[in-house]
């Protein structure tokens, strides 16, 4: 992917998420999505999704082994951090 067009899809998907998830504050926390091909870009991607948006971070695949396991062990942490709390009716 051209690293202009990736750093405008993720400030376009980072902007959408962000509002989306205003309708529900204290719900969800955000993790921003990177242009990681462009180090300086995503720095300020970054910190715009902190500062200006709220977002607690972002996740960044260390493994290599696709999301799913990366997702996954975040669960585990927020559990074992007793910072997981499904919530009945989450599916709306």
């Amino acid at each position: 992917m051209e690293p202009e067009y990736s750093v405008t899809l993720c400030q376009e998907v980072n902007r959408e998420m962000a509002e989306k998830a205003s309708a529900y504050p204290g719900r969800f926390y955000l993790f921003a999505h990177l242009p990681l091909g462009d180090g300086q870009a995503a720095a300020k991607e970054l910190e715009r999704c902190v500062k200006e948006l709220g977002f607690v971070g972002a996740m960044i695949s260390g493994f290599g082994v696709g999301w799913h396991y990366d997702v996954g062990m975040q669960v585990i942490r927020l559990m074992l951090a007793g910072d997981y709390r499904p919530e009945k009716d989450f599916q709306r």
